[in-house]
């Protein structure tokens, strides 16, 4: 799990961007749920990391690639957990400021 202080470091280590304001909150994941599908819900949360995750990677991975980790590995990988154990996570909030050097 990454820290604040990890998040800061590798913000200001890429120097594109200032940190204006950066939290992280706890929040319920979920757990088993008797009779159903767990793939079911890992599907629901994986189309959700991808809704706020895929216009930052899908570049770099390339279409192909985003369908495949979130449309089957994810999904899978996701349901598998959380048939498990009742989880709890994070969720880091950064709000980002663009660089822009000042000319002398």
């Amino acid at each position: 799990m990454a820290s604040l202080e990890e998040v800061r470091g590798i913000v200001d280590e890429e120097g594109s961007f200032q940190i204006k304001h950066m939290e992280m909150i706890k929040v319920n994941v979920g757990g088993p749920t008797p009779n159903k599908d767990p793939h079911s819900r890992g599907r629901k949360m994986a189309k959700h990391a991808r809704s706020f995750t895929g216009s930052i990677s899908s570049h770099h991975l390339g279409e192909e690639t985003m369908d495949k980790l979130y449309g089957e590995k994810l999904p899978v990988i996701i349901g598998d957990d959380l048939a498990k154990e009742r989880r709890k996570g994070i969720s880091i909030i950064v709000v980002l400021k663009k660089y822009v050097p000042r000319l002398k």
